[in-house]
């Protein structure tokens, strides 16, 4: 996936790195072209998570859908739950507990953005509610501790 630099053009190729060189494989049932969508590894589940993202032609659309990645197959899921449409989020998976957390993100060109935290526990979407959080900021980047609990580690926009 992706778009290139003002989103003339979206993808929604599927790219791996072996180690040398980047890989582009031939999958089934790839999501809809989008840029911003969030990825994190499910260890747990040998999959890799993706979740939202937008797409452009005239005007903005975002999705709020939850796709899984195989090694070759690309699955739609359908939580009963999940967050609401957004980009630019942060997953990590957090070894502890086995889930993936996702944090924040936004939509529109940042004029919204979220500090809410939800955890896929590889069924469904659950919101947390922690004590505290960092302000709404989007375009960030989620750093394992030692503990492998979420934290934030950057802030590119807030």
């Amino acid at each position: 996936g992706g778009s290139t630099i003002n989103d003339t053009a979206f993808f929604n190729d599927t790219w791996e790195y072996d180690g040398n060189n980047w890989v582009m494989r031939s999958t089934q049932n790839p999501p809809s072209l989008r840029n911003g969508a969030i990825m994190a590894y499910d260890y747990n589940r040998g999959r890799m998570l993706l979740f939202g993202g937008y797409y452009y032609q005239g005007g903005m659309t975002f999705f709020d859908d939850t796709w899984e990645y195989d090694g070759i197959r690309w699955t739609q899921l359908s939580p009963s739950s999940h967050p609401t449409t957004r980009e630019t989020a942060s997953m990590i998976y957090d070894t502890n507990r086995g889930r993936i957390v996702l944090f924040g993100g936004g939509r529109d060109a940042g004029n919204d953005v979220y500090n809410d935290t939800w955890e896929w526990n590889g069924n469904n979407w659950v919101q947390l509610t922690p004590l505290t959080s960092p302000p709404a900021r989007c375009h960030i980047f989620l750093k394992p501790e030692s503990l492998s609990v979420p934290q934030i580690h950057q802030s590119l926009a807030s």
